[in-house]
């Protein structure tokens, strides 16, 4: 390895005796300049979109913690309950809460785990209450977007606790590999 990096060092101390660096340097550390700019914008557009994501998704939950929203979640959901299925302004309301957060969620805006976090809670209750509702406009264009969301939060969920057995297996099986492969170099020692 020293022989190899000695080596190096002399090839580059000879380049740049010869004078080759100093036709070539300016152009090269200008291109070293404009990627490190073009990295630095990246990161910088990166932090800007995920900090925006994280303010909307605190608006979102202002929004559907509000006091105009609390009443509207309350008559939806008693209404929801009682099985009514005629156009009820309140449930019309939560319902076109969450066809925003799926639109948000479709460009970009947010993400799949900020809706989890804040929203899943009743997502789904109000999903599930809202079977023979959303039956009745089934042909209208309304809510086309509100079945998405949950189902986006039902993949993501599966995804996380997939993730974690794949994450699990793959830890008892490195462990039981190294156990086999510690066993094995020990009995080809003894040999």
């Amino acid at each position: 390895m020293w022989v190899t990096l000695l080596t190096w060092l002399e090839n580059a101390l000879r380049w740049i005796r010869a004078g080759w660096p100093a036709d070539y340097l300016p152009p090269l550390v200008a291109l070293a300049a404009f990627l490190l700019s073009l990295w630095t914008y990246r990161s910088v557009k990166q932090r800007e979109r995920f900090k925006l994501g994280i303010d909307l998704i605190l608006k979102l939950g202002e929004r559907f913690e509000s006091e105009v929203m609390l009443k509207h979640r309350a008559a939806a959901a008693e209404a929801l309950m009682a099985g009514e299925i005629k156009i009820n302004l309140s449930v019309d309301a939560v319902f076109d809460f969450f066809e925003d957060v799926d639109f948000l969620l479709r460009r970009g805006a947010i993400d799949v785990e900020a809706i989890e976090t804040f929203f899943s809670y009743w997502l789904r209750p109000y999903y599930r209450a809202s079977g023979d509702y959303r039956a009745q406009r089934k042909g209208s264009p309304v809510w086309t977007d509100f079945p998405s969301v949950v189902e986006r939060l039902e993949r993501f969920e599966d995804w996380r606790k997939l993730s974690w057995s794949w994450q699990w297996a793959h830890f008892v099986a490195w462990h039981i590999w190294r156990r086999r492969n510690s066993a094995n170099r020990w009995d080809k020692l003894s040999d």
